[in-house]
This record gives C-alpha cells, structure tokens and sequence, in this order.
C-alpha cells in the first residue's frame, strides 16, 4: 500500500541519516550546495544535525568535543518509529525506555562508545 511504502521510505531517510549525520555537517546553512539529505531539516546551529520522523519528533546528531553524539531520548525515538513502521508499536513505553537504557548502561567507555554523564555541559552551550 501507499502508507507501507511511505513507512519504508522514512525508515531508509532515518537509517541514511544515522549512518550518514556525523559526515553531513555544513558550516554555511545558507549555503545551497549543503551536503543535507531529503529528512535533514536545516539547523540554525552549526553543531546540530537533525531528522525530523513522521511523528514531528525530531533525532539530533550533536557535534561536541570533536566527537558526535546521540541522545539515548533519541535512540529511544528512532527505535519506536522503526517499531511502529513494522506494524510492532511499543505497548509499554517506560519498560521499553528502560531496556534501552539498560543495554545503553552496559555499553562500555572508550570502547563501545563515547559516553556523557546526563545533563553533560554540552546541552546548556546548545541551548544559550
């Protein structure tokens, strides 16, 4: 059907923009040769690169440190979109937040991941 169609054409955008968001960075937003994918809407902030998924939420790739990050919110996010597009929505959410951050948790510093205490200092420098 259409709608399964279009499911399946955001869940190729979400996963070319996760494969793709941290080589996809343009210094100029005003520039019309930006490297940005259909699904990367422009952000005003040269650290941010941002997929908006068809529940107007949007997953952020952050450039900070020299290193990008993902918000575990918006693993969680993406995982849901993914879940609903294949006909499996998340019946209970905060058990399935929980599992996610869970295997997060386990995800080892410097090996698996580079990872950040919550409400890391980056956050504020984005938001003021």
């Amino acid at each position: 059907t259409l709608q399964e169609r279009e499911l399946l054409n955001n869940l190729d955008k979400l996963k070319f923009f996760l494969a793709t968001a941290p080589s996809r960075w343009n210094s100029d937003p005003s520039s019309s040769t930006a490297l940005a994918p259909a699904g990367h809407p422009h952000s005003t902030h040269p650290a941010l690169n941002r997929f908006l998924l068809p529940n107007q939420e949007y997953v952020s790739c952050v450039l900070w440190g020299g290193l990008y990050h993902i918000t575990g919110t918006d693993i969680v996010r993406a995982l849901v979109f993914r879940f609903e597009a294949f006909g499996r929505p998340v019946r209970n959410m905060k058990k399935f937040e929980e599992g996610v951050f869970s295997d997060l948790r386990n995800l080892k510093p410097g090996v698996d991941a580079c990872l950040e205490e919550p409400k890391v200092r980056f956050v504020p420098g984005l938001l003021f």
